[in-house]
């Protein structure tokens, strides 16, 4: 940590809500608890038809920390996660679920790690269902028995395989500044750690459960219908080559061991508006390794083998999973797909 770093700065915890129903009490109640004194806790509502607003507004009065931003239009899950993150006002940024439940350590513990490495943060969870009980997910009971977790993963691997969830995240909000705009499809947890990657910048894990994710059946916190299916997958793929590119384009690639941010933005074109593409399969041949580390070589090799074949053979062999794309950079278009998907 920096001599001049403020050894308790404000931490501003970003919560997103729509519809939050039973559980917002039990969360809001945990972020209240928290340890850590010097924390304001900012509130985007997506146009709520419960009593959700209403519920927030109770608890902005009780408490000052609590500040609810004025009702707005239905922006959708990452668009209302902007709307917060633009009003958030401390050094570091915590993103914040309407459901889980937070360890009273949480903010404290993430925010040291912060301090004490540089750069972004990010903890371990566990998994609770509706009751508030503990869950095993696919017979796990922990994130981390899922994926691969690690301090400082290389910008390659997070291309192929995000770690980092967003309510298990801390940063410093002027990363965002290297993140831009997230758009609906995307992820912006795993921008952001992309961004911090790419930037050279420390992403540390903490090997502790500090949420109790819940999941549940009505676990929806954007406006609007829930997902289809098709054309997801490759919605995802496209847009995070394009994140990435766009991420590059703003300094070298240390971190990634990639050719320079020109040359790779040249392959990355060539992948999307390409039906073979061999430049891909000998960029990312001798990373191999780092793309996808949990699995078998055979696979790891199945992987990078796979991206000889183009997008736009892919988009003119399944359509309806492939749909075609229009234009890639800050922002990804695609002709006759589906509506972006939210986060269910």
């Amino acid at each position: 940590m920096s001599r001049n770093a403020d050894p308790c700065p404000l931490v501003s915890i970003a919560l997103a809500t729509y519809n939050a129903g039973a559980y917002l009490g039990e969360q809001m109640d945990s972020l209240l608890a928290q340890s850590y004194p010097q924390l304001e806790i900012v509130v985007s509502d997506d146009g709520s038809t419960d009593d959700t607003r209403a519920r927030l507004a109770r608890y902005a009065a009780a408490d000052a920390r609590v500040r609810l931003l004025p009702q707005q239009d239905r922006l959708g899950f990452n668009g209302n996660f902007a709307r917060c993150f633009a009003a958030c006002r401390g050094a570091y940024i915590s993103p914040c679920d309407q459901d889980d439940r937070w360890h009273p350590e949480k903010t404290a513990r993430l925010l040291a790690a912060c301090q004490r490495h540089g750069g972004a943060a990010y903890c371990d969870s566990t998994f609770i269902d509706d009751a508030g009980r503990p869950l095993r997910q696919q017979g796990r009971a922990r994130f981390s028995e899922l994926k691969v977790m690690q301090s400082d993963p290389p910008a390659l691997r997070l291309l192929f395989s995000n770690c980092v969830s967003g309510h298990a995240l801390m940063f410093p909000r002027a990363l965002l500044a290297q993140v831009g705009v997230v758009p609906e499809g995307g992820y912006f947890d795993w921008a952001i750690a992309l961004a911090a990657r790419v930037n050279d910048l420390p992403l540390t894990y903490l090997d502790q459960p500090l949420v109790a994710y819940r999941r549940h059946p009505a676990a929806v916190t954007v406006s609007g219908p829930p997902p289809r299916a098709a054309g997801k997958a490759a919605r995802l793929w496209a847009l995070r080559w394009a994140m990435l590119g766009a991420a590059l384009a703003h300094r070298g690639v240390a971190s990634t061991g990639l050719p320079s941010p020109l040359a790779f933005q040249s392959v990355l074109k060539a992948w999307l508006d390409g039906y073979c593409c061999p430049a891909m399969v000998r960029t990312l041949l001798p990373h191999r390794h780092q793309v996808l580390p949990e699995r078998t070589p055979a696979a790891r090799l199945l992987t990078v083998l796979g991206l000889f074949w183009g997008y736009r053979l892919r988009a003119l062999i399944r359509p309806r999973r492939y749909p075609a794309i229009r234009r890639i950079g800050q922002r990804v278009e695609f002709v006759n797909a589906d509506s972006p998907a939210r986060r269910p």
